[in-house]
């Protein structure tokens, strides 16, 4: 791995000695405008004296039993999951059970995960956040037997997705999720969905179940949805037609969200939802699962490291 000279002087830490050993695993695919965030995160490290081992992995199923593997071994302080959101999520599957943290360094498209702990893509926070930043217990949510970390799509977003990961959006950056959305508008295939919570039958054809307050491109959602809460933010989108799907995306930017007549945003500890099999479902920005599907926030919990406190 090449290194390149750092661009800001090494941060001054609370604790230079908290993390020593860590394993790294990259998402080669993702975040080839990044590169050099990550060589020179990993040059800061070893300048500081840890021991950085780095593995490349393209396969979710890979990363997932790579992150299993490395902290059971008991030869690291943490796992690091280098990539985007999807590179995350895989990541983080391996270590459920286990007590070693999860850290990451945000080379994707969105980072939307990265982005709500307050993680930026500059080396020297990303070398002191790893070496000494706080690992806090979060909550996981699930969707049947399957783990997310912040966020289920279930309609148009998710059939964004498809497109994404089908072409060749990722060179483009954070414009390269502007195609994929486009397509999934005007295909228009959106069929109605049936969602039980909190005792009542509901009707959508999009939902976004969220446990963090933004969304991609850093809009907000849901102020108030928290990675320690017990419950999840459900965003209902009714109707359907572009014109209907335009209007309500306009709403999403502009944070005029909850003042549209067609978007219902509620609290909820347990979802439901039902629906065509062949409906596009997303988890924490990768194309996983089907319906019907049930959702909660579990027991279960994630050691996620968090930036120091400045």
């Amino acid at each position: 791995m090449t290194m390149t000279a750092a661009s800001t002087p090494f941060p001054a830490l609370a604790d230079d000695h908290h993390r020593k050993r860590l394993f790294i695993i990259v998402n080669p695919d993702a975040g080839r405008g990044r590169r050099n965030l990550l060589d020179q995160s990993v040059r800061m490290l070893r300048a500081r004296k840890a021991h950085v081992r780095t593995v490349l992995s393209a396969q979710r199923a890979d990363s997932t039993r790579l992150a299993a593997e490395a902290a059971q071994s008991g030869r690291y302080d943490a796992v690091i999951a280098a990539g985007g959101d999807g590179t995350v999520h895989d990541v983080a599957k391996g270590l459920i059970g286990n007590t070693v943290p999860l850290g990451i360094i945000p080379l994707g498209t969105a980072n939307v995960l990265a982005r709500e702990i307050g993680m930026q893509p500059e080396p020297a926070m990303v070398a002191a956040t790893l070496l000494s930043g706080p690992a806090r217990a979060i909550r996981l949510g699930m969707a049947d037997a399957e783990p997310f970390l912040f966020v289920v799509g279930i309609g148009l977003d998710a059939a964004a997705v498809r497109h994404f990961e089908a072409g060749k959006f990722r060179r483009l950056g954070p414009l390269g999720l502007v195609p994929p959305v486009i397509r999934a508008l005007a295909e228009d295939q959106e069929q109605p969905l049936a969602i039980e919570l909190n005792g009542a039958r509901k009707t959508a054809h999009w939902a976004l179940i969220t446990r963090v307050p933004h969304y991609a491109a850093n809009i907000l959602l849901c102020e108030d949805a928290s990675l320690f809460s017990e419950d999840v933010c459900v965003v209902l989108f009714h109707g359907r037609g572009w014109a209907v799907r335009l209007r309500q995306l306009t709403a999403m930017v502009t944070g005029l969200l909850r003042h549209d007549p067609g978007v219902s945003i509620l609290r909820a500890r347990r979802i439901r939802i039902s629906g065509p099999a062949d409906t596009p479902v997303q988890m924490d920005g990768e194309s996983t699962g089907r319906l019907p599907l049930s959702l909660s926030v579990s027991d279960k919990h994630l050691r996620l490291i968090f930036p120091p406190a400045p």
